[in-house]
């Protein structure tokens, strides 16, 4: 029998006095270590065979006025077993500097550039520093995210430089075309500038963050138990999961013992917002190859769906179904029925039209091979969700980390190794098909009983709790620190989104710009979502 192998032991072992204390939070495991070692050792949960640590969450947390500290957290999920990882070290005083490990880990890239916008701590050595939340014209020396900044500050618009500040590729015939941020559709604004030589892209730089909201700033502001209301509006395209992934953080510091019916109904909920999803996805890229006979039946079948969960909840989009504890909305057995009946139906228009889209040449010659996302490059930037099982990273957290009701249900996980659009179509087809299924296996194995369970704590302040929730999108993260009276002293969310969006400007390179809208509606990514 092999001898099972502990990362923290072994950790331990190779960096020893580098790495001050360990403690276990919730059962995952945190290193304390040295500012000063921080690159060595994560580059090494990285890197190591036996560990491969994708870095799924790095944030900040001010820790005044408690202590005149920061501190960083990063966040890993290790290969084998998808364990979580934590390294934490602190920045004392008026200290602003540490290392940046953007240089070894690609996926950091934002992270960092986030922080240094919101709490004004600068990662030495970043390859790109330029600011990523915080436009030129926001005035200098601003960071939302200081305890000393007020809420409800009106900033003063600050005249940005004269020269575009970006990454340019100079030479003879080589073009540069800027899209946006304003756009011809009702859809958010994001700037996207392609360099390119005769047809094929060269470079593509993104700039989003135009609506930034202040989401976790107003946070902040909450109690615990009123932060519902807000995380459902992150990215009105998952407002379940963004809320079922607030009320796991807050049930974990309570130690609110949810019932099982509840978490049955919750997984229910969270796959009819992935059904109607991917139903509208297919259509609209499908929309973008000029193929509008599938996008007319995708909308149609999308819309039976919304209007299944109007009937079901009373919101289109799942508002007020989760509240921390459970759930605040039972279904009865005959809305069950009604619930599975139409859902039958719907999945055999979308095999007739899964068929119809399957011999459909031209269709398919636009999918392949276009906007292809390898899957080294997926990993080396920590992409999750559908984009990143298309391009074979074989990572699902209703599998890999259970919540809600998902350590009772099987779920099959769809993959690709193939990364371009029609992988991700085929993802996106795939997961249709297993929501109807899992939803059928809920209606015969849901339980009786009560809806909501009641807390048994109160918990001290800088307790700390991280929820996960598998989104329609990708792994949704929250990090959420109480602070006095219940309050919320911290609360980072992460959308997939935020991870995802720099992946788009490698899937692009050596496609021509009128593929763009296809690969970027194959990704489907929330500017929402990224921009808090």
């Amino acid at each position: 029998m092999e001898p099972v192998f502990h990362p923290v032991e072994h950790l331990e072992s190779i960096f020893g006095p580098a790495i001050n204390r360990v403690s276990t939070d919730h059962g995952i495991p945190v290193l304390h270590v040295n500012t000063n070692q921080i690159l060595p050792i994560t580059r090494y949960i990285h890197a190591n065979e036996e560990l491969r640590g994708t870095l799924s969450l790095l944030w900040a947390v001010d820790h005044r006025p408690c202590d005149v500290r920061y501190e960083l957290w990063y966040l890993f999920t290790l290969c084998e077993h998808k364990d979580w990882l934590i390294v934490s070290t602190d920045l004392l005083g008026d200290e602003r500097l540490y290392e940046s490990i953007t240089p070894k880990i690609h996926a950091a890239n934002w992270y960092e550039r986030e922080i240094r916008d919101m709490f004004g701590l600068i990662a030495q050595g970043h390859p790109d520093l330029r600011r990523l939340v915080r436009h030129n014209h926001w005035p200098k020396g601003v960071h939302p995210l200081h305890k000393n900044f007020p809420w409800n500050s009106v900033l003063q618009w600050r005249q940005p430089p004269g020269s575009v500040d970006g990454h340019f590729i100079h030479g003879e015939g080589v073009l540069e075309v800027p899209v946006g941020p304003i756009h011809a559709g009702i859809i958010e604004p994001g700037h996207f500038r392609f360099t390119v030589a005769g047809e094929p892209i060269m470079h593509l730089d993104l700039q989003h963050f135009w609506k930034h909201r202040g989401v976790e700033k107003l946070f902040e502001q909450q109690m615990l138990s009123d932060g519902v209301v807000l995380a459902e509006r992150i990215s009105g395209d998952t407002t379940f999961g963004h809320s079922l992934a607030y009320c796991q953080a807050v049930e974990t510091l309570l130690e609110i013992h949810v019932p099982r019916r509840a978490r049955y109904l919750r997984s229910l909920f969270l796959e009819l917002e992935r059904l109607h999803n991917h139903i509208g996805d297919v259509g609209g890229i499908c929309n973008d190859t000029a193929y509008a006979l599938a996008h007319a039946h995708c909308g149609r079948l999308k819309e039976r769906v919304m209007q299944l969960n109007d009937r079901l909840t009373g919101s289109r989009f799942l508002r007020g179904v989760n509240c921390v504890g459970g759930v605040g909305i039972d279904l009865s057995t005959d809305q069950f029925s009604e619930l599975v009946t139409e859902l039958e139906h719907i999945e055999k228009d979308f095999s007739e039209l899964e068929q119809i889209i399957a011999v459909n040449a031209s269709l398919i010659d636009r999918f392949e091979s276009t906007g292809i996302l390898k899957k080294q490059t997926a990993w080396d930037h920590g992409v999750v969700g559908v984009v990143g099982r298309a391009s074979g990273i074989d990572r699902d957290l209703r599998r890999d980390r259970p919540f809600a009701a998902y350590d009772e249900l099987s779920v099959r996980v769809a993959g690709s190794l193939n990364g371009d659009v029609r992988a991700r179509v085929q993802v996106r087809m795939a997961e249709i098909h297993e929501s109807i299924r899992l939803i059928r296996e809920i209606q015969r194995l849901l339980p009786d009983g009560p809806l909501k369970g009641d807390r048994q704590v109160l918990p001290d302040s800088g307790a700390w709790a991280l929820s996960a929730v598998e989104g329609w999108r990708g792994e949704i993260l929250y990090f959420l620190m109480i602070g006095e009276h219940e309050q919320i002293h911290r609360c980072k969310v992460r959308d997939p989104s935020f991870v995802n969006w720099p992946a788009i400007q490698l899937a692009v390179i050596g496609n021509i710009i009128p593929d763009f809208p296809l690969i970027n509606k194959s990704f489907s990514l929330s500017y929402a979502g990224n921009d808090l």
